[in-house]
């Protein structure tokens, strides 16, 4: 067990924490160039082998190709996805495949597909909020990235305890007295060694905060439950794309409600149905209490 000020102070010795993957830097960079165009991401793409495989794998997948018509250049499948989407699919697969963690490729599988998961939901709320999309996607995919920390530099065991089977508030409060800190503010910590921006870093921050006022990390908490119901743990990054990317109406997410403050009950906790009824209850939400915005 260690307090806080000893977790802090050995997460601040990273020389052994993982950089993150030069292809995920790269597309964040290209997604912000107003001028990047497809060749340019066909390109960054054709240099990892892991990559451009699964870009061809999502665009050939049934919800991309529905017709039954493969591609087999990365050009074709881009077009096919869409520039953001093939971005998207690029930091995540980026991260799967090039940040190293010292356990199992079926749980560093799950850990991203989650990640990927609410790091959509975090982008289709944030336009609906007038807030940055392409950062507010990052936010979400990056969300989780404490575990690993915790797992690298403060428990080795941390993916093989029970702390891999906990959610929540139950997760957050066996991380405290394990390690005097949580797994949102281990990931802060790394944002910052990153350089990351501080709007980043407070999102991750945040994120299991129920008293949080600031906008980015409630939608990143609502993302986050709403990613746990919909997919359950093991689903593919092209099952999570190709499901998020379908008519609203086809998809039956059961979202309970944060809490916003401490008096509230179970009783008064929303389920939500369709995608669009998803973000008006959501929005409402979010204007049960005043935030701050990014």
């Amino acid at each position: 067990m260690y307090c806080r000020e000893d977790s802090l102070t050995l997460i601040e010795m990273m020389e052994d924490i993982p950089t993150l993957p030069e292809s995920f830097m790269r597309i964040r960079t290209l997604m912000n160039r107003k001028e990047a165009n497809i060749k340019e991401l066909a390109e960054m793409i054709r240099t990892d082998q892991a990559i451009a495989a699964s870009v061809l794998k999502c665009a050939n997948s049934p919800h991309y190709n529905a017709m039954g018509h493969p591609v087999g250049s990365l050009p074709q499948a881009i077009a096919r996805l869409g520039f953001t989407e093939t971005s998207h699919i690029v930091m995540a697969a980026s991260l799967l495949y090039g940040f190293t963690l010292p356990f199992g490729m079926n749980y560093i599988r799950a850990l991203w597909a989650h990640a990927f998961a609410v790091g959509l939901i975090c982008e289709r709320m944030a336009k609906e909020h007038g807030l940055d999309q392409g950062e507010m996607f990052t936010a979400g995919l990056l969300h989780d990235i404490g575990k690993a920390v915790i797992g690298i530099r403060l428990d080795l065991t941390y993916f093989e305890s029970n702390m891999a089977a906990l959610h929540g508030e139950e997760l957050i409060d066996a991380e405290r007295k394990a390690y005097g800190l949580n797994h949102a503010e281990a990931g802060a910590a790394i944002l910052r060694h990153w350089n990351l921006p501080e709007s980043l870093q407070r999102t991750v921050a945040e994120h299991h905060n129920p008293e949080t006022s600031f906008l980015p990390a409630k939608i990143c908490a609502l993302a986050n439950t709403e990613a746990n119901e919909r997919f359950p743990f093991g689903s593919s990054l092209d099952h999570i794309g190709s499901t998020l990317a379908c008519d609203p109406a086809q998809v039956e997410p059961q979202l309970p409600r944060p809490a916003v403050n401490k008096a509230e009950t179970p009783d008064k906790r929303m389920q939500l149905g369709s995608e669009d009824n998803f973000l008006s209850k959501a929005r409402a939400l979010l204007q049960d209490t005043p935030w701050v915005k990014a």
